[in-house]
């Protein structure tokens, strides 16, 4: 039989157990809401930027050496690809200092991924998968915006290229050109 200052014992570690939990639960549950996420602007911009089929892991790739690639030479050798007019002007807008100071923070302040939620693409032809055991999922950055521009950063096992986009005045983001950083050929 318990006598009277047990109970309170018991009673006092039962609270203290069920505080702990709560405690817990609403730390982590701040955290959570803390944690960096895409935003419906980016959203819009992984919609409009994949119109063909397209599979895409489920966290953003945190890779940052991309970066380094956008200069004069590298942008000039590859627009050989971009079937736009003036190739100039998107060199001029690509290595503009400004742009350019915005994308290297936005890529130091990708410290860990980014969770895509599939509920906030609306483009039907783009698939989340959140398993990837052997890598083979590609990736993308967590879109990089400055004024009307855009960027992305695309990664698989055969490929790798920066898709730019610019925004459209009925709020739509427009593919300009993809510069392929590698890829291999397959049959």
């Amino acid at each position: 039989m318990e006598t009277g200052q047990q109970k309170v014992k018991n009673v006092c570690k039962n609270n203290i157990y069920i505080a702990f939990i709560l405690i817990t639960i609403l730390f982590c549950s701040w955290q959570s809401n803390l944690e960096p996420k895409l935003n419906q602007e980016q959203y819009k911009i992984i919609n409009d930027a994949f119109t063909a089929e397209t599979f895409l892991f489920d966290k953003t790739t945190t890779v940052k050496s991309w970066t380094n690639m956008i200069n004069k030479e590298w942008l000039k050798d590859e627009l050989w690809f971009c079937f736009v007019e003036n190739q100039d002007k998107i060199i001029e807008e690509l290595t503009d200092s400004d742009l350019k100071y915005s994308l290297n923070l936005h890529i130091q302040n990708q410290i860990k991924p980014l969770i895509i939620e599939k509920k906030q693409l609306k483009a039907k032809n783009i698939n989340i998968i959140s398993k990837d055991k052997e890598g083979r999922i590609p990736k993308i950055s967590a879109p990089f915006v400055y004024e009307d521009k855009a960027l992305i950063y695309y990664q698989s096992p055969v490929e790798e290229y920066i898709i730019y986009l610019k925004k459209k005045t009925s709020g739509d983001w427009e593919r300009i050109c993809i510069f392929f950083i590698f890829f291999i050929l397959t049959e």
